[in-house]
């Protein structure tokens, strides 16, 4: 097993002996990109969320490459698009379709590396016994099957059901709970932990002790998440983890609610700004100063072979994602592929392409069709994030190129 550079980090901030990073994800459900104070909100007060981005990198723009749950889930976990998991659209209680045994997720890939892994919160990736967070790589699970607006809505541990109707306002708290819980069980071993949080995902809820009648519940529920995840980072410095342990929080896909996505055009189920653009905090030892913010464009894929790398993990070979250390500072970034300004990230609407991205330039795909539909759309993101102003016919040449890449990836 290669030992990347990262572990030299840990020795730099007092880390005396070489040892497993501890990993954790934080995915939080329908958060839009502008909902947190460090990403410029100025309703929603995060204080918890805007010192680890302190602590750590800050992604500006960080792509979920979907814009609805289910298929950005299956490629944070197996580092592939939507094309490769199988997975395009959200998936419904009974659904046949589910996360194929045919791929290898990150927490896999950890378990064969001594990594003890738990899943706490939304799974969302197929109810049926051969999906269940449990053959995916998880020792553990605790939390809801799918969607907090889907019925039935039942909490389950492992594959047992424990509670057929959970209360909606304790959700927060309870995975909370359980996260804390799995930290104080696992002080001594390398673990990775996927908190994967329902809110501030419809239908809203929040204990009476957290309502704000002059405020929306939109914000009460951000804020709630901001709070317990207070609790949760104040017992990882309890149990003096936090010196070994590599913290991620983002989102599964933009805002249902579109003044949450800071001024990007759309929200989810659309793969403008608003709907795929999402916030990445990424907080680590070692950290480089001074604390950098990255404008490179990234997307969901690329946490896979980041995390195996500060893991110290072998390569992945056939991944979509590419590492991103070397826009980070940290570790050997000149083995395998990191991400590039100028690297291609594709945006899906189902089974197709919708959208690509490639430096500044972002195409919108017509619809396939015989009836009119909306035409194709050229933005230039680094002057127009908003997306409201089509150079479409201004750039023929750069609308070619990207077509092509599009046909390019289609065809194989």
């Amino acid at each position: 097993m290669r030992v990347f550079s990262l572990l030299l980090c840990f020795s730099l901030t007092g880390l005396a002996s070489v040892q497993k990073p501890n990993l954790i994800v934080i995915l939080a459900d329908d958060l839009g990109w502008g909902d947190l104070s460090v990403y410029g909100s100025t309703e929603i007060h995060t204080p918890v969320l805007d010192g680890l981005a302190r602590r750590g990198v800050r992604f500006t723009q960080f792509y979920s490459i979907s814009p609805v749950c289910s298929p950005s889930r299956a490629a944070l976990l197996t580092g592939l698009l939507p094309p490769r998991t199988g997975i395009f659209r959200v998936l419904h209680p009974g659904d046949r379709q589910g996360l194929s045994h045919n791929l290898v997720t990150f927490p896999e890939v950890l378990q064969d590396q001594g990594y003890l892994t738990a899943a706490i919160g939304k799974w969302h990736l197929g109810d049926a016994v051969p999906s269940l967070a449990t053959r995916h790589g998880f020792h553990e699970f605790f939390g809801i099957p799918y969607s907090n607006d889907m019925v039935p809505l039942q909490l389950v541990r492992n594959s047992e059901i424990i509670d057929s109707n959970p209360t909606q306002a304790f959700l927060t708290r309870n995975f909370t709970n359980e996260a804390i819980d799995f930290l104080n069980r696992n002080v001594a071993n390398p673990f990775f932990l996927y908190l994967s949080l329902s809110v501030p995902h419809v239908p809203l809820a929040v204990p009476h002790t957290w309502r704000n009648q002059r405020r929306s519940r939109y914000i009460d529920s951000v804020e709630h998440m901001d709070w317990h995840l207070g609790r949760f980072l104040k017992r990882l410095e309890e149990l003096e983890l936090a010196r070994r342990t590599i913290i991620v929080f983002t989102s599964d896909n933009g805002s249902w609610r579109l003044r949450s996505n800071g001024g990007l055009r759309g929200g989810k189920n659309s793969v403008y700004e608003g709907g795929v653009r999402v916030p990445l905090i990424v907080a680590y030892p070692g950290l480089p100063s001074p604390r950098p913010e990255i404008d490179t464009p990234a997307m969901m894929c690329d946490l896979f072979p980041t995390l195996l790398r500060l893991a110290g993990g072998m390569e992945q070979k056939g991944l979509d994602g590419r590492h991103l250390l070397n826009l980070m500072g940290v570790g050997r970034t000149e083995e395998g592929i990191g991400r590039r300004p100028e690297d291609p990230i594709f945006f899906f609407l189902r089974e197709r392409v919708a959208a690509v991205r490639m430096g500044r330039w972002k195409l919108h795909l017509k619809p396939p069709g015989p009836t009119p539909q909306t035409p194709d759309q050229l933005f230039n993101l680094d002057t127009d994030p908003s997306e409201s102003e089509n150079l479409l016919d201004q750039h023929p040449r750069i609308v070619e190129n990207l077509h092509r890449l599009v046909r390019g990836y289609e065809s194989g």
